[in-house]
């Protein structure tokens, strides 16, 4: 694997199951379904390696995917519980926030700029801070009237 990769991979493996580990409900379903034999390390990895794999087949296909579709895809190769996979793919997009790697081509209101970050804002929701302002907002404030 190239190093690059590896080094993405080794820093949102640490940032997921250090938000996992914190959360708390990871490491009891670790603890409640495989007696600790799997580290909660492994768990994150694998989970955040077929995510990517998912998110890689859908760009090549020209299909309509939901979220389900990639937990299904997770859970069809692991056999981790839904609500795990979908925690687990939440804290990879908020490293994915966090690190500004995932943006929207939305005009803000603010200042006129056309791009957008994603920015956590709680549980399995996001807002979005225009990138020049720097000002926030909830998703569909930005939406253009002639979209």
């Amino acid at each position: 694997m190239d190093n690059d990769f590896s080094e993405y991979y080794a820093e949102v493996t640490n940032y997921v199951a250090e938000r996992a580990i914190a959360e708390g409900s990871v490491p009891l379903y670790l603890r409640e379904n495989y007696d600790d034999k799997r580290s909660i390390y492994e768990l994150v990895y694998a989970i955040v390696m077929l995510s990517d794999q998912f998110m890689d087949l859908a760009m090549e296909s020209d299909d309509i995917f939901i979220d389900e579709d990639e937990r299904d895809f997770v859970a069809e190769r692991t056999g981790y519980s839904e609500n795990v996979i979908k925690l687990i793919i939440w804290f990879k997009e908020c490293y994915q926030m966090m690190t500004d790697c995932i943006t929207y081509t939305e005009t803000c209101p603010q200042c006129g700029h056309k791009e957008m970050f994603a920015r956590e804002k709680d549980l399995y929701e996001a807002n979005l801070e225009c990138c020049k302002c720097k000002r926030v907002f909830e998703f569909g404030e930005c939406m253009d009237i002639d979209d």
